[in-house]
């Protein structure tokens, strides 16, 4: 089995001490900061064009609803949506991996998984 560099550091997310977790669930983060910003969240919305108007931005949904804002941030991967933008923006093709993590809590039996050499490295000895 070959596994990247990036993909093993990110195995080992979470398997060290000092992280940080929001009591009640980290989802509180994301929702104070909407909160504080007075923003308007729409769920189940997409969006399908974005259009620079000078001193504001045009965005519309793809429920035919149209927002003027000042600010406009979009957190995603640009390449993996088709949303308009005017006038058009250049995008740089790239090469991505999605990852995927399972974090498991317990002792791996490493006769069965045949997996000595990396048990070593997963599960911390203290």
């Amino acid at each position: 089995m070959r596994i990247s560099g990036l993909a093993g550091a990110v195995s080992l997310a979470g398997s060290e001490s000092g992280l940080w977790a929001v009591k009640g669930g980290n989802w509180q983060l994301a929702d104070g900061l909407l909160k504080t910003s007075n923003a308007t969240l729409h769920l189940q919305e997409g969006i399908d064009s974005i259009t620079d108007a000078g001193d504001y931005y045009v965005l519309r949904s793809n429920t035919g609803s149209e927002y003027n804002c000042t600010v406009t941030v979009v957190a995603t991967p640009l390449d993996e949506v088709n949303i308009t933008f005017s006038p058009p923006i250049s995008i740089p093709p790239r090469k991505m991996q999605h990852t995927h993590a399972t974090f498991v809590r317990g002792l791996l039996n490493p006769v069965s998984l045949r997996l000595l050499a990396l048990l070593f490295l997963v599960v911390p000895t203290s």
